[in-house]
């Protein structure tokens, strides 16, 4: 009877690793050529791209981060090509912090969420240079009383016009400065509220073709600031400015739904 029992405690262990080495690994973030090969078959690896064993992971040139469903992370910089198995031993190998897990856990489940609204893009995030707009940055979450509008300078004299509006496109303001580079907000005395969107511009004064290229900042509610911290700490680490955005667009994501739910 006794040995029954250890064969079958022996048989679930073995079932429970065979079932935890099957993990698959989801593509999070990808610079430069990587490729997915199956069955000798090579695509371009992406974000949203799932690997399981019978897939390899060919770093030509560039870098590859990969998540698993528990949270843990792994990045892949070294070129060559990695077979599934190798892959889950380096990312057994892999240093995370609970913080760390915690923020990949809930992308690998909300890339592939049923709920539309809860569903995080896998679209990259795309790189654009050619506004003036610099602080806040695209989908900066605002954790402070105030914050500071930054933005170039245009060439020559030519004023800035300075555009905020709510998320019902409401104008919260718009004026024209000539030759400031920056300017204060206070977020009570503007009426900004805790938990809504905003989105602002600067661009040169008069154009004939103004641009409706905004970025996005969030009013954190102060209760929430010292946990939008410790998610923002994470873009603090030594990653490539390509990775800190897709990771800032990430956790301004994540609290934005927050606050959707919360309504």
């Amino acid at each position: 009877m006794h040995t029954k029992i250890k064969y079958l405690l022996l048989f679930f262990v073995l079932i429970a690793a065979a079932a935890s080495a099957q993990k698959s690994l989801v593509v999070y973030h990808v610079a430069g050529n990587v490729n997915i090969i199956t069955a000798n078959k090579s695509s371009a690896a992406k974000r949203g791209d799932i690997l399981v064993k019978n897939n390899s992971l060919q770093v030509k040139q560039g870098t590859c981060m990969l998540i698993e469903e528990n949270g843990k992370s792994l990045q892949v910089n070294s070129a060559g090509t990695y077979t599934f198995e190798t892959l889950q031993k380096m990312m057994s190998s892999a240093a995370n912090t609970g913080v760390t897990q915690k923020f990949f856990s809930y992308v690998y489940s909300n890339l592939f969420s049923g709920k539309k609204e809860d569903k995080l893009s896998v679209t990259p995030v795309v790189f654009r240079g050619d506004e003036l707009m610099k602080l806040p940055a695209d989908n900066t979450i605002i954790i402070a009383d105030a914050f500071m509008l930054g933005w170039k300078k245009p060439a020559g004299k030519i004023p800035v016009h300075l555009v905020i509006l709510n998320n019902a496109d409401e104008k919260i303001l718009d004026t024209i400065l000539n030759s400031a580079t920056s300017l204060q907000v206070d977020v009570t005395k503007n009426n900004f509220l805790p938990g809504n969107i905003y989105k602002w511009k600067a661009e040169e004064s008069g154009t004939r073709q103004p641009k409706e290229k905004y970025f996005y900042f969030l009013i954190a509610g102060k209760s929430d600031r010292k946990q939008i911290l410790k998610d923002l700490k994470l873009l603090q680490t030594n990653i490539s400015g390509e990775l800190k955005i897709q990771m800032q667009q990430d956790i301004f994501q994540k609290w934005k739904q927050h606050y959707l739910q919360e309504d």
